[in-house]
């Protein structure tokens, strides 16, 4: 089901099973359900009506769009993949086959292949186009957890956990180099696309041209259960089972600054997208900011009350939101992990949540297969020294530093609307969140064209 808290009424996204997960369209015109009833189904996210007929394939396990949102393409359990139109639902070519389900499948960079991993040991290339094989089978000895595409479309990177990793020409399927990592649990490309980093007991690079190794191991405490690079390619953050977080040069392999030591088992860590921030949460129903120069605590830690199921920076990275098993999504200040607002309320617990591209909006999904969207519009551009002021224009009211509150005459509320006019005109120039301006609101009401009143006020 789909809430809108500015609607009055509840607009049921209806499947006759349980809701896996939902996606967003590029333009986030569009909402995409998969569920075990054996559909996807698109609906428009602004009034939940669903959009052409619903796409049959049993048991699907994930989805993605293309980059312009007019194609799906969905991935199951029983052992395809498929490619289907957004405008009215029907399937694109025959079924990608595997003879195991299928894991994961992606688009090349440039959306002329599809990717698509399997627990049958085997990763296949496919035309976009029509759906029609390329090359070999890229194999492996046994299931494939994940595959990707280099920056340059030119490598294919396939890894088994507790397996291997392999490289491979996208053009034919052919291997390249030798095998990486033995006893690995996932693997990456770096940003830049020249190297590969691989984790499991300890973490290694190695060359995106050959496989070859480059530097020596980075370890953590007790093994290591996830790791990334920074945007910039420049560190790589490991984190471990143990509740520690470490930060390492990419150019020599050296530790950076202090062990970021949570308290709990990690369960997964990111960088904010300028690098200077990383974020880390647990089990435990904590999540940390730390700086990304020395591993130094920032703030108090974001509680939760059970566990934390995930959690991410919004797009310019000034807000955080995390979600949990105590029924909770909650908003956060990046600069010093303050929470903003009160939680987000469900009666069950909260397994996905993500922020709209714009910020303004919030979806999350329930373990009942709920979905909610809540709009938490609000002008977090405006500087905190104009809100009394606007407290007085609106109200017609002024409070002394001993709480006694006054009311403005026609003279003194006159000169204080011509200086909230003037600050909200030049607020509203560079203002990033429009339909949350007050100013812009209030001129409307007033009949305030500019940064001239109409009327006089008389007291």
């Amino acid at each position: 089901r789909l809430w809108h808290v500015r609607m009055r009424g509840v607009q049921p996204l209806r499947h006759d099973g349980a809701v896996r997960n939902v996606a967003f369209s590029p333009d986030q015109q569009w909402i995409l359900a998969w569920s075990k009833d054996g559909t996807a189904r698109l609906w428009r996210s602004a009034d939940g009506t669903p959009v052409g007929e619903p796409m049959k394939q049993n048991n699907v396990w994930g989805v993605t769009f293309t980059k312009d949102g007019q194609r799906i393409l969905t991935w199951s359990r029983n052992g395809t993949a498929r490619l289907w139109q957004v405008k009215d639902g029907t399937p694109v070519g025959q079924p990608m086959t595997h003879d195991g389900a299928v894991s994961g499948a992606a688009f090349s960079r440039d959306e002329q292949q599809i990717l698509t991993w399997s627990e049958d040991g085997t990763a296949r290339i496919w035309l976009a186009k029509n759906a029609r094989p390329v090359g070999e089978h890229l194999r492996h000895d046994r299931a494939v957890s994940g595959a990707a595409y280099s920056q340059d479309q030119q490598r294919i990177l396939t890894w088994s956990r507790y397996g291997m990793a392999r490289l491979w020409r996208a053009a034919d399927g052919t291997p390249v180099g030798q095998q990486m990592h033995k006893g690995l649990y996932g693997a990456l490309f770096s940003h830049d696309g020249r190297r590969i980093l691989t984790w499991g007991p300890d973490a290694r690079q190695w060359r995106a041209s050959d496989g070859s190794p480059e530097g020596s191991p980075l370890g953590n405490e007790n093994g290591i259960s996830g790791a990334s690079f920074s945007p910039d390619d420049q560190l790589v953050l490991t984190w471990s089972d143990s509740g520690t977080a470490r930060l390492w040069q990419v150019a020599d392999g050296t530790s950076v600054g202090q062990p970021m030591r949570h308290g709990d088992k990690i369960l997964d860590a990111q960088f904010s997208h300028d690098g200077k921030r990383i974020l880390t949460w647990s089990e435990a129903g904590t999540a940390r900011l730390w700086q990304a120069t020395d591993g130094m605590p920032i703030g108090k830690p974001l509680r939760h009350n059970d566990k934390i199921w995930g959690a991410q920076f919004n797009q310019d990275g000034q807000q955080i939101l995390s979600w949990s098993d105590d029924g909770t999504a909650r908003v956060w200040w990046a600069a010093d992990a303050t929470r903003i607002g009160p939680p987000l309320r469900h009666h069950d617990k909260v397994r996905v949540a993500q922020f709209s591209q714009n910020g303004q909006t919030i979806w999350t999904l329930t373990e009942d297969g709920t979905m909610r969207l809540w709009n938490i519009e609000a002008d977090w551009d405006l500087p905190t020294e104009h809100i009394t002021l606007i407290l007085e224009t609106l109200t017609g009211t002024t409070m002394d530093d001993f709480s006694n509150i006054r009311a403005l005459d026609g003279p003194a509320w006159n000169k204080t609307r011509a200086q909230y006019l003037t600050l909200g005109a030049h607020h509203s120039r560079n203002c990033a969140f429009e339909t949350a301006n007050l100013y812009e609101v209030q001129k409307k009401l007033w009949g305030v064209q500019d940064n001239k009143s109409v009327g006089v006020a008389q007291h």
